[in-house]
């Protein structure tokens, strides 16, 4: 992936970069002016304004009146605010860089990671996006957070791991190299408990997990927090869930899934919450994946059990069904083979006959409407 965000910056092929990572989705335009950031799907994360709120560059009341304006015009937000006097080209640059890295760096640190790049010659016309940004630095910052990516997991090792503040009337060590606010920083130190995770950190305090792992690290070295467990994955999902919301413990989820994509106990919870929240596209793609981990384990039973789950969001989908029949019939379930193949061969049938009937009832139409016009 980092291979091929080099090969479109040096070339300078123009187009839409759609990635699918985890639960994550993005469309990222690379052409002549820049890099811009069209869309990151349905997937919850700090937005444009609210980075500039958090970063102290704006204030509350002027971002709500440029996102008035933004949805009488559909103009860029960054345009808006730099057109207003509320910021800085400098800040614009500053803020969308980091949102189109955030983007970036989760992707090319997932290996499983899929991409696919459509060539045009200009961002499509269905959405403003972002106003372009320099995509060597783009690249540049992606090759840079992935490094410290690697830095942080030797230092935080799981997003499932609880510390505490040793003592909570010592002040905050400096964060000057971490480029990070004293009210930000005080809100996520807040929320260090003892019980809850980094994940749940992560999550409820609205920052991405790049920047609450810096701090994490660097109030660990300071020894200004303590490890007190490591929580059960599934508990601290099945919690958030309970007690907060379905949307964050789905970002929770995708979280635990960055971390460790082959964690299949996850991706199934994944795809139960996608399929409470009717994401019935997520939920399908992470049942089968989830069920490809089955098959590569020999876990035929289970597979099939998620195939078939899958199977319920889109039952017109007739190669699932066949595949289904496949595995059944190598895991030496000939009967069980036999009934699905049966039952398959009478529903394509069925259809065969339902479309039969609607040709002759258009075939009828036609002739009717000839002898009218004779």
């Amino acid at each position: 992936m980092f291979d091929f965000l080099q090969f479109l910056n040096v070339s300078g092929r123009q187009g839409v970069l759609s990635i699918v990572a985890g639960g994550r989705r993005a469309q990222i335009f690379f052409g002549k002016e820049g890099v811009r950031l069209l869309s990151t799907g349905r997937r919850r994360r700090p937005l444009f304004g609210e980075l500039l709120v958090r970063w102290g560059r704006i204030e509350e009341g002027a971002l709500k009146e440029a996102l008035e304006e933004q949805r009488r015009t559909q103009k860029p937000l960054g345009e808006i605010l730099a057109f207003g006097k509320h910021i800085s080209k400098d800040d614009v640059e500053d803020c969308l860089r980091a949102q189109v890295a955030e983007e970036i760096c989760d992707s090319v640190t997932d290996e499983n990671a899929e991409f696919e790049f459509f060539s045009l010659d200009k961002p499509p016309s269905d959405g403003y996006g972002t106003l372009p940004i320099d995509g060597c630095g783009i690249v540049l910052e992606a090759a840079r957070r992935v490094d410290e990516w690697q830095h942080l997991r030797k230092q935080i090792s799981s997003f499932a791991e609880v510390y505490k503040v040793r003592d909570r009337k010592e002040p905050l060590p400096e964060l000057k190299e971490l480029d990070i606010s004293d009210a930000v920083a005080q809100g996520i130190v807040f929320l260090i408990d003892g019980f809850r995770t980094v994940n749940e950190v992560i999550v409820e305090s609205g920052v991405t997990k790049l920047e609450v792992c810096r701090l994490f690290a660097a109030l660990k070295s300071a020894q200004f927090i303590v490890f007190v467990e490591r929580a059960n994955k599934i508990s601290v999902i099945e919690n958030i869930e309970k007690h907060g919301s379905v949307e964050l413990a789905i970002r929770c989820a995708e979280n635990f899934l960055f971390e460790d994509p082959l964690d299949v106990a996850v991706r199934e919870q994944l795809a139960r919450l996608y399929l409470v929240q009717h994401y019935n596209e997520d939920a399908y793609r992470e049942f089968l994946v989830a069920a490809e981990q089955y098959l590569k384990a020999q876990n035929f039973g289970r597979a099939v059990e998620l195939m078939r789950k899958a199977g319920q969001i889109y039952p017109d989908r007739i190669g699932l069904r066949l595949k289904i029949s496949e595995i059944l019939l190598k895991a030496g379930n000939t009967r069980e083979a036999v009934d699905e193949g049966l039952s398959l061969i009478g529903e394509a049938i069925k259809r065969l006959q339902d479309s039969k009937e609607k040709l002759s009832r258009i075939a009828g139409t036609i002739g009717d409407l000839a002898l009218s016009r004779s």
